[in-house]
């Protein structure tokens, strides 16, 4: 019995220490024209949501830059101004005041946001072959290292279901057996899960980490 305690010790081990290991190279994100193709869905779908635009002539909107987080609502602002609408940032945002032709500036929104749109890809957009290798991963080496830890980790969905099931946002992670609440993190929890497990690299998953959500991580 002694023999077989320290067998299992050894295999719980080993798993752990494969978990450290560093993963193969992560492959090619999504094409220019994949990224090109998100982007104008996502202007489509803003310009079907927003009111009063039913009857009103869509612009043809070339794009200027990307922008990130952290520079997207000065952008905004910035591009709104420059068409003669009051805008100003609150709160990581903008708001808009003084709106002579509400419809105009619907539309003046939409095109700023078509010209300066947030880059999918520092939101979390993946390629094909990108979201396949973080489910190998989460199968093959972090889901059972954090159940060797004593989390609840649940089964995963089948692999060829995988990117559709990220795609509508309603996908598998093993970092989900703990609950994920963007205002209740455990940094010290999470960074042991790294130290024993490891983790996939930031550059394309940090969003898919739950320390993403702690600021300055």
């Amino acid at each position: 019995m002694a023999f077989r305690g320290v067998a299992l010790m050894a295999v719980a081990s080993s798993l752990l220490l494969a978990g450290c290991a560093a993963p193969a190279s992560v492959p090619a994100g999504p094409s220019v024209a994949e990224i090109d193709s998100v982007v104008q869905q996502q202007l489509d779908s803003q310009w079907d949501s927003y009111p009063g635009l039913e009857g009103a002539m869509k612009p043809q909107v070339d794009r200027v830059a990307f922008t990130s987080a952290e520079t997207w609502a000065s952008m905004q602002v910035s591009c709104l101004n420059e068409r003669g609408i009051d805008a100003r940032e609150v709160s990581g945002g903008y708001t808009v005041e003084g709106l002579d032709d509400p419809v105009a500036a619907r539309v003046a929104m939409w095109v700023c946001l078509g010209e300066y749109p947030r880059d999918p890809r520092d939101a979390g957009y993946l390629s094909d072959p990108q979201i396949l290798y973080m489910y190998d991963f989460y199968v093959s080496r972090l889901g059972p290292c954090m159940k060797l830890l004593g989390y609840a980790v649940s089964d995963p969905p089948a692999r060829e279901d995988y990117v559709d099931r990220l795609r509508s946002g309603n996908y598998w992670s093993p970092y989900f057996a703990e609950g994920w609440e963007p205002q209740r993190i455990d940094v010290e929890k999470w960074e042991r899960v790294d130290f024993e497990c490891g983790r996939l690299p930031d550059d394309p998953y940090h969003q898919y980490h739950p320390l993403s959500w702690v600021e300055g991580r």
